[in-house]
């Protein structure tokens, strides 16, 4: 049915009666005035009208997700994102996710540690150390959350402490270890003599976009800190 040219849509409206209710509003007058609604209560449950039977199947399938309010991430675990033979020496980068616990963490929440005229916003940490990944919120519980980092350095494993990953979050492990002239995501560098690895992560989304820094040498040691280059 139209009005004044304009097509409307029907609407569903389940009752207490076992009826479906469809009312059909018509658009707002150009020149104002007052909205007519016509109502119709003849639709009713049978065999041959399956689609009352669809419109409760599909609120009681709803109704658990509304009522937790929680989204659900897909965790990947042991994923590839780097394997080459550098200098005789076979290196591969290994990296997990994990489901974020709030209640297994020290977190802090953003703070506004200044005034409202002068605001001095600290953002969001997860045992100390600044939220990665997020933008500076603190991370939703479930929320992909990096559980670690191994570099095999041939048959020697050095696995990153858990101290250093617990912070970072969304992990980029779709495109692993690939990059090109114009695009960029997670990048590993390896040393000459394949001792130390450099790892710049891909984390976060939208506004949380970043990247995290972990460096990981042979002798088992790891830092997110940069590298500095010699005094002259």
């Amino acid at each position: 049915m139209s009005h004044g040219g304009q097509q409307t849509q029907p609407r569903e409206n389940l009752d207490l009666t076992g009826k479906i209710r469809f009312s059909r509003e018509s658009p707002e007058p150009a020149g104002g005035g007052s909205r007519v609604i016509a109502n119709r209560t003849n639709s009713t449950f049978s065999p041959n009208n399956p689609m009352p039977y669809r419109t409760i199947i599909a609120a009681l399938l709803m109704a658990p997700l509304c009522a937790s309010g929680q989204q659900e991430w897909k965790i990947q675990t042991d994923v590839v994102i780097y394997e080459a033979v550098v200098a005789g020496t076979t290196i591969k980068v290994v990296v997990s996710e994990q489901a974020f616990d709030p209640s297994k963490h020290e977190t802090t929440e953003l703070e506004n540690r200044g005034t409202k005229e002068n605001p001095n916003w600290f953002g969001a940490t997860v045992d100390g150390r600044p939220a990665i990944g997020t933008d500076q919120t603190l991370p939703p519980k479930g929320l992909p959350q990096l559980a670690q980092i191994a570099v095999h350095f041939g048959e020697r494993e050095v696995v990153v402490p858990a101290s250093l990953t617990s912070n970072v979050f969304l992990p980029h492990l779709h495109k692993p270890g690939v990059f090109t002239l114009n695009d960029a995501d997670s990048i590993v560098s390896v040393s000459a003599d394949a001792k130390c690895v450099f790892i710049d992560l891909g984390v976060g989304d939208g506004g949380g976009t970043a990247t995290a820094f972990f460096a990981v040498s042979a002798d088992g040691k790891s830092t997110t800190e940069p590298p500095r280059r010699p005094e002259p």
